[in-house]
């Protein structure tokens, strides 16, 4: 039947989008942490030897901000007024045929015990 054809081969894409969901996610959450223990941290992850497929996560801040423009970004330079605390993690990951992006847009002092 059709459907035994069909379940199996959509199954596999579920997985892959999946999978690469779960890197970008794991190297957000990374990035985060990072920030969360010292609010300067800025710079590249990637996935490596840990995580399935391929994934990278880049910070962008007012001090690279016109780079942004150059990936898939759903913020642009001119939204939004930036300044030293607010930052970009930006996140790509490819699994199998699956690719995601994810983005947090987020202030550096968010983890500070004033805000």
């Amino acid at each position: 039947s059709q459907r035994a054809s069909v379940l199996p081969e959509r199954s596999a894409e579920v997985i892959s989008e999946v999978q690469a969901r779960n890197s970008t996610n794991s190297l957000i959450q990374t990035a985060i942490e990072k920030i969360r223990s010292d609010n300067t941290w800025e710079g590249e992850l990637t996935g490596g030897d840990i995580l399935p497929g391929s994934a990278t996560l880049k910070t962008y801040d007012i001090e690279n901000i016109d780079e942004l423009d150059a990936v898939d970004s759903l913020y642009s330079v001119g939204e939004g007024g930036w300044d030293t605390f607010k930052v970009l993690l930006f996140s790509e990951a490819t699994y199998g045929e699956s690719k995601v992006i994810t983005e947090v847009l987020m202030r550096r002092d968010s983890f500070s015990k004033y805000s």
